[in-house]
This record gives structure tokens, C-alpha cells and sequence, in this order.
């Protein structure tokens, strides 16, 4: 499950605005291969889960070259040599996998400083964050420990 973190509203699909370049992405894979790097990307966020800061940033989980893994094929398949499309594909997929996850996951955007936005995610723990004041605190708090 996934929930944003600034309104609290659970996050059920792939946003509409995505839906369709998330789709088209996903229909130049067999299953198999959508699989393989669905399984990747779990066993990612499983890693995350175990590690001492529990903070996903989905490229900086994956080494700067996809060679020899399953994230390979998003490169020589899914859009190739588009490393924009590749990367914002690869996100998507992060996304969808964390939202059919058991456990409840947070999300927010921030661009530490860069010209693009990325999603940041954390596991959901009852915080009980209730004013807009203290979920500003913690987001700022959290995107500063990364």
C-alpha cells in the first residue's frame, strides 16, 4: 500500500497523467520478463526495508550501468537508448510494485537540488503526524537524511 505523505490519500494505481507511457512500456515485455524485474525490484525494496535508513530513492538503488541485471532489458527492450524514458519507466515500475506491497509505504517528491523530481519512499509508521506544520518538519527532516 502507498500513501502520500503530505495528504495521507492512499495511492491505488499508476497516476492517470503516467498511465499510458507505463502501459506502453509494459506491453514490450513478455510476463516473464516483466516478472524478472518486478522480482528485482522487490527484492530492492526488501533490502531497503532491512537497512539502517529505510529511505527508497529508486535510482539510487541500482548500480549506473543496468548490464548484467534485470534492469537490462528496460534499456535494450523497453526503450532503447532512451535513458530519460528508461529511467522514468523504471520509476513507474517502483511505484506500481510498492503500491501491490502488504506493507504501507509513504511517498513525496523532492528534487534535492536538481533540474527533475524524484519520488522518495519510507516505510509508514504512526508518527501520528497531524498538522500541516509537523508533516513539513518530517519531509524536511527526512529528504535532509538522505
Amino acid at each position: 500500500m502507498l500513501k502520500w505523505f503530505d495528504s495521507d490519500n492512499e495511492v491505488e494505481s499508476i497516476p492517470r497523467s503516467r498511465l499510458k507511457f507505463y502501459l506502453e512500456g509494459k506491453s514490450k515485455l513478455s510476463d516473464e520478463e516483466y516478472r524478472g524485474v518486478c522480482d528485482y525490484i522487490n527484492v530492492i525494496i526488501d533490502s531497503t526495508q532491512n537497512a539502517d535508513k529505510q529511505f527508497l530513492v529508486p535510482g539510487w538503488k541500482v548500480p549506473g550501468s543496468w548490464e548484467h541485471t534485470p534492469l537490462d532489458i528496460i534499456w535494450k527492450k523497453v526503450f532503447p537508448g532512451d535513458a530519460v524514458s528508461c529511467a522514468k519507466w523504471y520509476g513507474l515500475l517502483v511505484m506500481h510494485n510498492i503500491i501491490n506491497r502488504e506493507e504501507t509505504w509513504n511517498a513525496t517528491k523532492t528534487n534535492f537540488a536538481r533540474e527533475f523530481d524524484q519520488m522518495v519512499y519510507w516505510r509508514h509508521s504512526d508518527a501520528g503526524l497531524q498538522s500541516y506544520t509537523e508533516k513539513a518538519s518530517a519531509k524536511k527532516a527526512v529528504t535532509s537524511m538522505l
